[in-house]
């Protein structure tokens, strides 16, 4: 099933990216936008969002900040 560039995700993974991908769009955010907005390296928000790294607390709690979303629905969708 899925063969897109987070076939290889967790379901929490690909629960948050859901998530955030879905604001993302709402608000027509690039990623070097959220980048700015959140303070997390470009290239780190690209390997996030892409699915070939994990998010941290830290991740999750700076992109929510940067989203307007809620701390706890991130944290929640990553099974936290």
């Amino acid at each position: 099933m899925g063969s897109g560039r987070t076939a290889g995700a967790t379901v929490e993974t690909r629960a948050v990216l859901s998530v955030i991908q879905a604001r993302m769009e709402d608000r027509h955010l690039s990623q070097p936008d959220l980048s700015r907005l959140s303070g997390i390296p470009q290239a780190t928000i690209s390997k996030l969002l892409g699915g070939h790294a994990t998010f941290t607390v830290h991740h999750l709690l700076e992109i929510g900040r940067a989203l307007d979303i809620l701390p706890s629905e991130l944290l929640q969708a990553a099974g936290y």
